[in-house]
């Protein structure tokens, strides 16, 4: 946690509660180590790319409005930052509690999805554009049999586009 912008000591339940696995993944993250306990945040190394940090738990605790932002590493990884006001039990506020979850694989998803919906978009404007002009055609067609005293070739075009029976002639 942050006490006042510094490293602060976790309590009993929070440091019973943590694994060496958890605190690996940490340190990686923020480079932590026992000696950094009462050192202001902004002296400690991160792989965030989240310049802000500092100055977002600051406000949080200002402000006692907690903050999430997904944030990547430099090493690539996204993880779902937040940073919430620390209350002791004798309900004063002392500092801000900052967590982070590795959302990278949520992160590629999205990513993909997005990507994926670009895609479609694209193909939805380019097929709209392209029966635009299939119409736009038809209709210069049934003109031309129209001039030559024939009837129109295309009922579609004839109707502005609507076939109910979904084929071209």
């Amino acid at each position: 946690r942050v006490a006042a912008g510094r490293v602060a000591e976790g309590g009993q339940r929070e440091r019973r509660r943590g694994d060496a696995q958890q605190v690996e993944r940490a340190t990686k993250i923020i480079n932590l180590r026992d000696g950094d306990i009462g050192r202001p945040l902004s002296d400690l190394t991160t792989s965030l790319q989240y310049p802000e940090l500092q100055a977002d738990a600051q406000e949080t605790v200002r402000t006692l409005v907690f903050s999430e932002k997904q944030i990547l590493t430099n090493y690539q990884r996204w993880f779902s930052v937040r940073i919430m006001p620390y209350r002791r039990l004798d309900n004063v506020i002392d500092g801000a509690v900052i967590t982070f979850v590795d959302i990278t694989e949520r992160k590629g998803a999205e990513l993909e999805v997005n990507r994926q919906l670009a895609e479609l978009r694209r193909w939805y404007e380019a097929t709209l554009d392209r029966e635009d002009r299939l119409l736009g055609l038809k209709a210069e067609v049934n003109e031309l049999h129209r001039r030559l005293g024939e009837p129109p070739r295309y009922a579609s075009a004839e109707a502005g586009g609507a076939n109910p029976a979904g084929n071209l002639a």
